[in-house]
């Protein structure tokens, strides 16, 4: 437990003194202030077209400028950040030590190999967290600068709950870009495998597939009215446990990889 804690707390010194997490808090900001923007359009139109702002897309916005409607937008665009903003997390948390030479170094230390990637799976799960948690707040700040009209308890907590969902499908997802940045011994292979999994998740989820491909139940987990079955979690929990152990036998064996 002693080495696990050493492991994390070094894993977490790397993540503060990097600014990889810190740009990914920034990128979690834009979704909430791009939407913000279209709702003040579409609230306040005459002064919106005074200052020359797109009215016309902002019209093209289903639902009225009100809380509800920019707190269900916000859980659709945690349900596509998840896939990009989580996987940028990981990828530069597994794929910084063959970036940096630093894995050789690494593995000869008296630490566990099942340490280090458990250290560095937490590390990544307490910022996705994070990055969650901020998105959210930047959200409801927004959309308090603004002043949308409808804002309730019910209202608020849904919007958590269904950012929180798509955020918890997404992070049990990361294993699996974790494995796919060691095997590929860096940055480059899992930033591509994140676009690929979004590309699939928008081209399968209106097919009978949509249920049983783990990306698209976490694309989708963030539409409000969603409805994720327990089938469609098992699925997603299953492939992280894959890439789990998939992760733990690669930096086993990693002596003959690296």
């Amino acid at each position: 437990m002693r080495r696990l804690a050493a492991a994390f707390y070094l894993e977490a010194l790397k993540a503060r003194r990097s600014l990889v997490p810190w740009l990914t808090g920034v990128f979690a900001t834009l979704p909430p202030i791009m939407l913000g923007l279209m709702m003040a359009i579409k609230k306040y139109p005459a002064g919106a077209e005074r200052f020359g702002l797109l009215n016309e897309k902002s019209r093209m916005l289903a639902g009225a400028a009100d809380w509800p409607t920019f707190l269900g937008l916000v859980g659709q665009m945690m349900g596509a950040m998840g896939a990009v903003a989580f996987s940028v997390l990981a990828a530069w948390v597994f794929g910084r030590e063959f970036a940096e030479r630093t894995c050789r170094i690494l593995l000869a230390t008296p630490t566990r190999r099942s340490t280090i990637v458990a250290s560095k799976l937490g590390v990544t799960a307490v910022w996705c967290v994070l990055l969650t948690g901020w998105m959210l707040a930047a959200s409801f700040a927004v959309g308090a600068i603004i002043g949308m009209p409808g804002l309730s308890w019910p209202a608020a907590r849904d919007a958590v709950a269904l950012a929180g969902r798509a955020a918890l499908l997404w992070l049990a997802l990361v294993p699996v870009t974790a494995f796919v940045a060691s095997a590929g011994r860096g940055y480059l292979l899992p930033l591509g495998y994140a676009m690929v999994a979004v590309i699939l998740a928008q081209f399968l989820s209106a097919t009978g597939w949509a249920p049983w491909v783990p990306w698209c139940v976490a694309i989708s987990s963030g539409t409000p009215g969603a409805h994720t079955a327990a089938s469609s979690v098992a699925v997603v929990v299953v492939t992280g446990v894959l890439g789990i152990v998939a992760t733990l036998v690669w930096w086993e064996r990693s002596d003959q990889m690296v």
